[in-house]
């Protein structure tokens, strides 16, 4: 149980921005961590921002349980990654909700996230489960042939110049080939280093 007194909640709002209104983003303009995130003092130790707004706004968070920003996952053109502005909003009020780490992930704007960062299908047969992540059977294994990997490459590429060119996760995953947006998205990601 964290001890929480007035000067925490005193010195957390001071590090908010809530000018945009109630239903705004609340940025965080506090020290940030190299995946994007808040980071906030609370009791002897560095939390997550966001974490500490919901410890000290609304209360305790059961185990099994974390903060997931709604905002992101209604956010169409957000890319994800330590670049989501998301990732620093402190809208207590409008913008979070607990989950459990499975619910968290798998919050993407059109559903679950059917395929890995590689392509495959997350399916029973190629899905494992550790630790409430998500992961590839198929990427575990020792490798995929190298003109697989090097036909992955350049379909990332391709989404990369697409999106670059000002199309939509949606239009760039049906010229590409990708099963979603979701995937297109990850995919781009994992082409410029924010994933993996």
């Amino acid at each position: 149980m964290v001890r929480i007194t007035g000067d925490d909640r005193a010195r957390l709002l001071s590090k908010i921005d809530q000018s945009g209104g109630p239903d705004a983003c609340w940025p965080f303009i506090g020290a940030k961590t190299g995946h994007g995130y808040g980071n906030f003092w609370l009791r002897g130790h560095y939390v997550g921002a966001h974490k500490a707004a919901w410890l000290l706004m609304v209360g305790e968070i059961p185990e099994g349980l974390e903060v997931d920003h709604t905002c992101h996952n209604e956010d169409p053109e957000c890319e994800g990654g330590s670049t989501c502005p998301h990732r620093m909003c402190m809208n207590w009020k409008r913008h979070m909700r607990l989950a459990t780490h499975r619910e968290n992930d798998l919050a993407g704007r059109s559903g679950p996230v059917d395929q890995c960062l590689r392509g495959h299908a997350y399916d029973e047969a190629n899905t494992y489960w550790h630790r409430g992540k998500k992961f590839c059977r198929a990427c575990r294994r020792v490798g995929e042939p190298a003109p697989h990997r090097r036909e992955l490459e350049l379909k990332r590429i391709k989404a990369v110049e697409l999106r670059d060119q000002g199309m939509t996760f949606d239009q760039v995953a049906k010229e590409v080939g990708y099963a979603n947006r979701s995937a297109a998205r990850n995919a781009i990601m994992l082409q410029r280093g924010d994933m993996w």
